[in-house]
């Protein structure tokens, strides 16, 4: 006597009458399967080892069937299907609703087929579902666990996850309306040549990485979830993103969006080799980031940072409990519930390990976390407000930052230069555009008090530049050009006031400098200093006379008066004036005088702003 038939015709109830498939254990090697009422469908089939999916599973394989049920709520119904090593494939098949539940099979596959009603799985553990060339009202999974889940040119109007854990799911050349997540964790969704209405992910998801690639949705809207989104030339005229972990966001070429982050914390921003439309605008407020990297990068549209930080510090994996449906358990099914929770709690540990890998792998390629990389870019109307980045690491090279606008926001003092040698020209002028830039944007913002501390980074950089590249010319060219008269220039000016930005720094030059210059211009009225009595007048050397220097101390606010007479001591002390009085004279009223200028001129540029 043969076994049990697969496919059962089920009269109990007349508003039911449905297909019931139920406690598969083995297949049958018939032909055919007969129905209890005596009608036979003869194109159900075993069909072993299908090379469909390239697997060693044994797939059931169902082809060339209509069922033309009158009522919608008849249905096809697979309920307590238990063999993993067997799936079921429908070829070229009209069906009614079909509903799965509490099974656990390889996998289900639809080809060129539709479902008149809704496609929904509950509470089971799928291998692979996967669809091609089909279309269904409503595909819902709920508690469900599946390896796989693939679309390929479907038309659906609504795709819903509620309590699902998904290795890889891919939508290609597909069209949904209405698309959600809740509670559920996917390894890899990607979405590629597809077509979406509305895509949420509510609070509790955690998918491990998401990409929208030649894409379109109406929005995409995100709360409480961790994932890592990548936008490539995708239409999605609104993306929302509230407090979620970020492995990383990346946006390519080709997308037109407006993107908001809203207290999320990512482990890297991503524009790299990439131009950001003008349809395109990026907001980021009160969001943490590990590192921002923009690189070969042009910017037509806008970006905007509002009370960020860019701390070093990588975002952690949400590890959350994820909720579970509250369903009642039938005696019979507590071992499956059990299944199940095992088989997603195993898959979200998968997740979560390649997330971490994922933060590894792109830390250790970008090389420094706490970083702002600015390399070959144009930032365009780029706006950084209200943030703090004294401790975040600048990194700069050739970029475009002169309509950039700051307001509140606090940049470190330093910036290290991308693949320049320190000390090298390129990394000198490197940091000369860098300082100009800077300048330029508070300028122009009417800040010219920030504006003359990179004015004083700039002038110090440009003399540091000379200086390194006179070291390669010939010793007349060195010393005696052009250009090694505007580095003397320039070291004086930063010596006395920071190029026009201290006055205290000047004081102290004339102070200093002054004082430094009194002592051998007292000494050359007793000594002449010259030749033979330079270390032997009077048999010892006038460096051990300091009482001359202590005498004439008093005189020393006279000698700070670039205008005083040249007797000014002499008349009093009776001493005689040589050449080489004369000469320590002139020369301390042309330093005296030079600093005092810059003393004037630094006070008065802060009044003149």
């Amino acid at each position: 006597m043969s076994e049990s038939p697969v496919i059962v015709y089920d009269h109990q109830a007349e508003i039911t009458s449905n297909f019931l498939i139920e406690s598969l254990k083995t297949l049958s090697s018939s032909s055919h399967i007969q129905l209890q009422n005596g009608s036979v469908i003869k194109n159900i089939t075993p069909y072993p080892r299908a090379n469909l999916l390239k697997t060693k599973k044994n797939y059931l394989v169902v082809k060339n069937v209509k069922v033309n049920l009158l009522e919608s709520e008849r249905l096809l119904k697979i309920n307590g299907l238990h063999h993993p090593d067997v799936g079921l494939i429908f070829i070229d098949c009209q069906l009614p609703s079909l509903f799965i539940h509490g099974s656990a099979f390889g996998g289900i596959v639809l080809y060129n087929s539709s479902i008149n009603g809704s496609l929904t799985i509950d509470l089971s553990n799928l291998g692979d579902f996967l669809l091609d060339n089909c279309s269904t009202v409503n595909i819902k999974f709920t508690a469900t666990i599946l390896a796989q889940v693939r679309l390929g040119n479907v038309l659906t109007k609504n795709l819903e996850f509620t309590g699902c854990s998904v290795q890889d799911f891919t939508l290609d050349k597909t069209s949904t309306g209405y698309l959600r997540l809740s509670d559920s964790s996917l390894g890899w969704w990607s979405s590629n040549n597809a077509e979406h209405g509305y895509v949420f992910l509510s609070s509790g998801c955690q998918v491990g990485f998401l990409e929208f690639k030649n894409s379109s949705a109406l929005a995409l809207e995100a709360s409480d979830i961790t994932t890592s989104l990548t936008l490539s030339n995708a239409q999605i005229p609104f993306v929302e993103l509230n407090n979620c972990v970020l492995s990383a966001l990346e946006i390519n070429t080709g997308t037109k969006s407006e993107v908001n982050l809203m207290g999320c914390r990512v482990n890297l921003l991503k524009l790299e080799r990439v131009v950001i439309s003008k349809e395109t605008i990026f907001t980021a407020i009160n969001c943490s980031f590990a590192a921002i990297s923009i690189v070969d990068a042009f910017v037509a549209g806008q970006l905007l940072f509002k009370n960020v930080c860019i701390d070093g510090k990588r975002p952690s994996w949400n590890r959350q409990v994820l909720s579970w449906p509250n369903k009642k358990q039938k005696k019979s099914e507590i071992g499956h519930y059990d299944a199940l929770r095992s088989a997603r709690e195993a898959l979200v540990s998968g997740i979560s390990s390649l997330y971490d890998k994922r933060c590894s792998d792109q830390n250790i390629l970008f090389g420094m976390l706490g970083c702002l990389r600015m390399i070959g870019s144009s930032m365009g109307k780029t706006e950084i407000i209200g943030s703090d980045l004294t401790h975040t690491r600048v990194e700069y090279k050739n970029t475009n930052l002169l309509d950039i606008f700051v307001a509140g926001t606090k940049f470190p003092s330093q910036v290290f230069i991308d693949g320049c040698n320190l000390d090298s020209v390129d990394y000198y002028h490197q940091r000369i555009d860098y300082f100009s830039q800077m300048r330029k944007i508070y300028e122009k913002q009417g800040d010219m008090v920030k504006a003359l501390g990179y004015s004083s980074e700039m002038m110090d950089n440009q003399q540091k530049f000379f200086a390194t590249q006179l070291k390669s010319f010939g010793f007349l060219k060195r010393y005696f050009s052009e250009r090694s008269f505007l580095n003397y220039t320039l070291f004086l000016n930063n010596v006395s006031n920071r190029h026009g930005n201290s006055w205290m720094r000047a004081l102290v030059f004339v102070l200093l400098g002054g004082g430094f210059l009194f002592i051998p211009t007292v000494w050359s009225m007793r000594y002449d200093l010259a030749f033979g009595e330079f270390f032997n007048a009077r048999g010892y050397s006038f460096l051990a006379d300091v009482d001359i220097i202590k005498g004439n101390l008093r005189y020393y606010s006279v000698f700070l008066n670039p205008a005083r007479p040249f007797d000014y001591i002499s008349k009093q002390q009776g001493f005689v004036m040589g050449n080489c009085y004369f000469f320590w004279d002139l020369f301390s009223r042309v330093i005296i005088g030079f600093g005092i200028y810059q003393f004037i001129v630094a006070f008065r540029r802060p009044g003149k702003i």
